[in-house]
């Protein structure tokens, strides 16, 4: 399928989880979202390109653990 390209702006509600990971507030950035099911659970990923540079911030979640990142600190 077609994916939507426009780039949106994002803010960070007070309490959410992109609060609780820290991300940084900006108005636009570029992410892609998927989740898997396994068995009774999910795991949920998330790769995002928030300066555009190509180098993706990744995130992991499951239904027993809380989001983590597996990418390195220094990818936004």
């Amino acid at each position: 399928p077609e994916t939507d390209r426009r780039m949106l702006p994002f803010h960070i509600a007070e309490g959410s989880g992109w609060q609780k990971l820290e991300w940084p507030e900006t108005d636009f950035f570029r992410c892609q979202y998927e989740v898997k099911l396994t068995g009774q659970g999910f795991l949920a990923t998330s790769r995002c390109d928030v300066n555009g540079d190509g180098d993706y911030a990744t995130f992991e979640a499951t239904q027993d653990q809380p989001a983590k990142r597996t990418s390195s600190s220094r990818s936004y």
